[in-house]
């Protein structure tokens, strides 16, 4: 299960809506987070590629699988006068959207 990393300790979970119904409260999902945890020295698991979707991940996991063409991270960061991102601009990733120069290999 995909995961978001937080810094805010209070927020316990994520209220998602569903695309194909974005005005329907009885359609949003409420997704767990685990907030402010690290991984060092392990693979985190990954979603299989699916078509169409792109996974939203940290830069250094995106390029960890550098045979995944669907895997992006926020990018052209936001900062406040605290120096804490508070949003991003863009999202990045290691091959160009829709690439066919890289396989999108398998999860993990």
């Amino acid at each position: 299960m995909p995961r978001l990393l937080l810094s805010e300790p209070s927020l316990q979970s994520l209220t998602v809506a569903d695309p194909a119904r974005p005005d329907d409260p009885d359609a949003a999902v409420a997704l767990p987070l685990a907030v402010g945890a690290t991984w060092q020295g392990i693979d985190p698991p990954l979603p299989d590629p699916r078509p169409g979707v792109l996974y939203v991940t940290s830069r250094v996991v995106a390029e960890h699988h550098p045979n995944r063409t669907d895997l992006v991270w926020p990018d052209d960061l936001v900062r406040d006068a605290a120096g804490q991102v508070v949003a991003a601009r863009r999202l990045a990733g290691a091959h160009p959207i829709g690439s066919r120069g890289a396989s999108v290999g398998g999860g993990r």
